[in-house]
């Protein structure tokens, strides 16, 4: 995968920039932007589990933030990121990517995970896909006629 350098400093700041004023608050304090709430859902067969996660970039934006101010803007971070551009065309190879997430790794921790049951659907027939499947399988009569096959 390649990624300019652009798009990797625009999607730090689309994850992180919550008022989109093109600086990263890295003061903690009513304004502070260095970190996010994260929410996965992983699907199950009869539930999904829903985990809220913390993911912070504080030290990335420490790392930019040259002038100490609290804020690090786009121009600093970008600069941050352009340094693993190796070869200095604007992009970011495999390589180069692996390189500047070992260096600036994003904390996190999970807040909450919670299971949510998933309700079958009942089907005109009475009977969820899932259900007339499994029935199928073990050679079970469930009041279905199915087409003779030839």
């Amino acid at each position: 995968m390649i990624m300019t350098v652009d798009t990797l400093t625009n999607m730090v700041f689309q994850y992180y920039d919550h008022n989109r004023d093109g600086r990263i608050q890295n003061q903690r304090g009513a304004h502070y932007e260095g970190e996010r709430l994260a929410r996965k859902v992983q699907p199950g067969l009869d539930s999904d589990t829903v985990t809220l996660s913390w993911v912070s970039h504080e030290r990335l934006f420490n790392a930019a933030d040259r002038n100490k101010d609290g804020v690090a803007t786009h121009g600093e971070i970008r600069d941050v990121i352009r340094f693993f551009d190796q070869n200095l065309d604007g992009q970011l190879d495999h390589g180069e990517i692996a390189a500047y997430q070992r260096s600036y790794t994003e904390a996190n921790g999970v807040i909450s995970q919670e299971k949510i049951a998933r309700q079958q659907p009942i089907h005109e027939g009475g009977y969820s896909f899932y259900q007339l499947s499994y029935a199928l399988t073990r050679s079970v009569a469930v009041g279905v006629k199915l087409p003779a096959l030839n």
